[in-house]
């Protein structure tokens, strides 16, 4: 776990969970690294709580995670592998405290993700929350966050890939320390992307049906990933008496709610096919 702010910690931290059994602080890279003690079953959620008790040493504000902080979450296993997750810096808000949870693994790889933060201050609805996703470095990740149900303050979240930003806006009033989850769920078995490049997603295939029979063919487009939600989507050119006729097909993993939206990039796409 990286804390950048820190500079000189206890060199033996107190741990205070049962599921860990050692702490090892370096303060060359800001690393604190824990011992797993006992299995950690999928999809359960784990409290990892250190007790720095150095004299010399002043803890951030309000917690771990503040504006202009990263905290980052790196996984390593018995066979040797090792994995980064997600470093995340919150903008514009401060938090208290936050949680990061990862569950289960597909290829060594986290199906879900839950973020689960608590605020210093009110936020009012129509506020934007702003996650910096600092691994992310490509742009073909799912666009769609949604929390456990669509009552929540956050249901829905968008990814700009030019700032590796999620921004996520709030639909209801979230008080001071309320706590809240957003949920980057597993849709059928789709892992998240790792350095925000998801190449488990089935490409875009562009169909075109013309006067003289079908023609299937895939062109600049088939860089297209559908969301996690999205099983495919394909393109259809149709030539009638009233011009081109254009529709996109789609099948989804799970349901689409009222007052969804779906977007479609066709930057790719070469009009003059």
């Amino acid at each position: 776990i990286v804390l950048p702010k820190f500079t000189e910690v206890l060199l033996m931290p107190t741990l205070l969970s049962d599921s860990f059994s050692l702490a090892l602080w370096s303060s060359q890279n800001h690393t604190l690294t824990v011992t797993v003690a006992s299995l950690i079953p999928a999809e359960t959620a784990t409290n990892l709580v250190v007790r720095f008790n150095n004299s010399f040493l002043t803890l951030p504000p309000n917690g771990l995670v503040q504006v202009s902080n990263t905290i980052s979450l790196r996984l390593s296993s018995v066979a040797g592998l090792s994995f980064d997750y997600f470093p995340l810096t919150f903008r514009g808000l401060g938090f208290e405290q936050s949680s990061i949870t990862f569950s289960p693994a597909i290829a060594g790889r986290p199906t879900s993700m839950s973020i689960r933060l608590v605020s210093q201050s009110l936020i009012a609805r129509g506020q934007m929350v702003e996650i910096f996703l600092e691994a992310f470095t490509g742009s073909d990740v799912f666009d769609l966050l949604v929390t456990s149900d669509f009552t929540a303050p956050i249901y829905f979240c968008s990814w700009i890939s030019q700032e590796r930003t999620l921004k996520c806006l709030i639909q209801r009033d979230i008080s001071a320390s309320n706590p809240f989850v957003i949920r980057w769920p597993d849709y059928a078995g789709v892992a998240l992307p790792e350095q925000g490049v998801n190449e488990h997603g089935p490409n875009m295939i562009v169909s075109v049906n013309t006067n003289t029979g079908s023609k299937v063919f895939q062109q600049g487009v088939q860089e297209f990933n559908p969301v996690g939600a999205l099983k495919y989507a394909y393109l259809v050119r149709n030539e009638t008496d009233f011009g081109t006729l254009w529709s996109v097909n789609l099948m989804s993993y799970m349901d689409i709610a009222l007052n969804s939206s779906i977007s479609i990039d066709f930057s790719g796409f070469d009009s003059s096919l």
